[in-house]
């Protein structure tokens, strides 16, 4: 299987976590349903891992569906070539 290896150095890390915080809203405390605090069980960088495979698997799903998209229309074509259609 590929690996994806992502190298972040340490003095860049605690900004970028923060960036993910900002951009996605990360709470370090959230509510329960009484409205009593609690601290988040996710962290931050587990929570930034998240985003970044969500991201990955969103761009992959684009890029199935352009594969199945140009399939589909290359198979449209050949049929409509074959289906002897003619005009006189």
């Amino acid at each position: 299987m590929a690996q994806f290896t992502i190298e972040i150095p340490n003095d860049k890390l605690a900004a970028l976590l923060e960036g993910f915080k900002s951009k996605y809203d990360y709470k370090d405390t959230l509510l329960d349903d009484n409205g009593e605090p609690y601290s988040n069980p996710e962290t931050l960088q587990e929570f930034s891992k998240r985003k970044v495979l969500e991201h990955i698997k969103a761009v992959y799903r684009l890029g199935l569906e352009a594969t199945l998209v140009k399939n589909v229309m290359a198979q449209a074509e050949s049929e409509t070539d074959q289906a002897g259609l003619s005009i006189s």
